[in-house]
């Protein structure tokens, strides 16, 4: 989840950052680190929390949806959206567009075809089929 998305959610639930840490079980500090994008919360986190926008902030949902999400093996769906800064494999790709130049370029001569998630204006879908890529 992004900060302006944790933000909504305790503006939507009427939460304060004590009161949205207690409800997902963090330590307050770390609410606040997430809001100003000092730090990222982890899967857990997240889904506690996108258990709480979808119950409307009714804490006793909580532990059975939890309980749900770790029997579950994580698809690509679980993964929409903002909730993919939980996603290990995203992490090893940052890990390695710091570490290759010549991906990273790649990468964002590729990204320049799809939208960008934060932008008001309607962008234009990404193309079907993606480029040939040849090996480094």
């Amino acid at each position: 989840m992004s900060p302006d998305e944790i933000k909504q959610l305790r503006k939507d639930l009427k939460l304060s950052a004590r009161e949205l840490a207690t409800s997902i079980k963090a330590e307050t500090e770390d609410v606040w680190a997430w809001e100003t994008g000092e730090r990222f919360p982890t899967k857990r986190f997240v889904t506690r929390m996108l258990t709480l926008r979808k119950t409307g902030g009714a804490k006793q949902p909580l532990a059975a949806a939890e309980k749900s999400a770790t029997t579950k093996a994580p698809g690509l769906a679980e993964f929409a959206g903002m909730a993919r800064l939980s996603d290990p494999e995203l992490w090893t790709l940052v890990r390695k567009l710091i570490q290759h130049p010549a991906l990273f370029e790649r990468v964002v001569a590729l990204a320049k075809d799809y939208a960008d998630p934060t932008a008001t204006a309607t962008a234009p879908a990404p193309p079907a089929s993606a480029p040939p890529t040849s090996n480094d």
